[in-house]
């Protein structure tokens, strides 16, 4: 059984991810959205506005993921709401409906915990197919087993800045833009 394709997708349009990656490419077919929350992309706190505010935030930062990724809601599978409060329910349900058809509702799970990153009061997080990611990064390659700024070879010229190794995956920074190849 050959080893999964496991890719790193990143994008300016939705939040930065610290620490974790906002979203998880899995054999060119599922995506894994990491929780979103009401945060806009450049800023560090939460959208104003409440849950609803908030959740509407949540959803377009998940959209902005699985376009990139190569997917759209059409094509989300599963996924989890997370709320603070559960009287936001109503509110959020409502919003979270507004991004699909009746006939593309996912799976879905909803429930409150006690406490969300940066006070948000939604958190949402996504499980979508995809028919092809698109916006793969120029292929590196790799001189030896060993990886590090050194062993790496850009294909593009571009400069290596940093370098890491994950089980299944290798993942490099190059001029400001993380490139993961697995």
């Amino acid at each position: 059984m050959a080893a999964p394709s496991i890719r790193i997708i990143a994008t300016s349009k939705a939040p930065a991810a610290t620490g974790y990656s906002q979203a998880v490419l899995v054999n060119n077919q599922t995506l894994y959205v990491s929780g979103q929350t009401g945060m806009m992309p450049g800023k560090t706190d939460v959208v104003s506005g409440g849950a609803r505010a908030e959740a509407k935030q949540a959803m377009t930062n998940i959209g902005e993921l699985l376009t990139y990724a190569g997917s759209s809601f059409k094509h989300v599978i599963n996924c989890n709401i997370m709320v603070a409060n559960m009287s936001d329910f109503q509110d959020v349900n409502e919003t979270f409906k507004n991004f699909f058809t009746a006939d593309t509702y996912p799976a879905r799970s909803f429930f409150q915990v006690v406490k969300l990153p940066k006070n948000a009061l939604v958190m949402i997080d996504a499980v979508a197919v995809v028919s092809g990611h698109k916006n793969e990064p120029s292929r590196a390659f790799i001189r030896s087993n060993s990886l590090t700024n050194s062993s790496i070879v850009p294909r593009n010229g571009a400069r290596v800045e940093h370098a890491v190794h994950r089980p299944l995956c290798n993942i490099w920074v190059s001029t400001g833009k993380v490139l993961a190849f697995c």
